[in-house]
């Protein structure tokens, strides 16, 4: 071969391109799972902020009401079955919904005795004293439950909100 300059080989025009187009095709590939997680997370966020807006008011005012307590607990439902309805592709995402369903059927559970336990009438004092022991727990599972969601919640901004 000699040095004169000409034209390169066929081989080496055919390996260039081939390399960029691979390397466009993995960067694109790549990007496509954030993007993707993004996109599925608004509707999961706004449902969310929908179903909890919506429940705030009933949780601020129910008071010593068991009728207020089984609205809570049809409110959390129903978050629940709306949850149960997404289907996430990310995985990411996907684990953090299923957990979300996990504390919705919590507060279920809870605000369900919690009204069952003010329905029922008060009796004598050691009786009305359990029943006073039994709401507090109640309350401290609660209180417990509000710190899972929290972390919950900032969870779910650091996926859906890379920064």
């Amino acid at each position: 071969m000699s040095n004169l300059p000409g034209f390169p080989p066929r081989c080496a025009a055919l390996r260039q391109p081939i390399w960029r187009w691979l390397t466009i095709a993995l960067t694109v590939a790549t990007a496509c799972s954030p993007l993707r997680r993004v996109h599925e997370c608004g509707p999961v966020i706004e449902m969310l902020n929908d179903s909890l807006r919506a429940l705030a008011p009933q949780l601020a005012t129910a008071g010593p009401s068991p009728t207020a307590y089984a609205r809570i607990a049809d409110g959390y439902a129903e978050l629940d079955a709306k949850l149960q309805a997404t289907h996430p592709r990310d995985a990411s995402l996907l684990k953090l919904v299923a957990s979300y369903r996990d504390l919705t059927q919590r507060a279920t559970k809870h605000s369900r005795a919690f009204a069952e336990e003010l329905a029922k009438p008060t009796g004598s004092a050691d009786e009305e004293k359990e029943r006073g022991a039994r709401l507090d727990r109640l309350r401290t599972q609660a209180k417990g439950e509000q710190a899972k969601e929290a972390a919950l919640v900032r969870k779910l901004n650091t996926l859906c909100h890379p920064q």
